[in-house]
């Protein structure tokens, strides 16, 4: 999947953001063409509080001493990666001053 620069407009697949100049802790990625601090939209923020929120709650399930917890935890997960997966088609970068 390419992702486009909205400074530069260049294109970029994800494992380029990755390199050793790349930020380690902070919530932006430099683009690799032109350096220009891009960050995730504000849909695909949200998208990744409903995965951390689901997790979460799967987490605390599987816990549980009933055996449908357990079917019900591994169909969460089945969920979750799916979800996973559309998601990441759907993942646009801004410009981190825009917000």
């Amino acid at each position: 999947m390419e992702h486009a620069c909205s400074q530069c407009g260049y294109l970029f697949k994800g494992e380029e953001l990755r390199g050793k100049k790349q930020p380690l802790f902070k919530n932006y990625r430099f683009c690799p063409h032109c350096e220009t601090p891009l960050i995730v939209d504000r849909k695909t923020w949200y998208r990744q509080i409903i995965l951390l929120i689901l997790g979460v709650i799967l987490l605390i399930i599987i816990f549980l001493p009933y055996n449908s917890a357990k079917i019900v935890t591994g169909l969460g997960l089945i969920v979750i990666l799916a979800y996973v997966y559309y998601a990441n088609k759907k993942i646009k970068f801004e410009i981190k001053n825009q917000q």
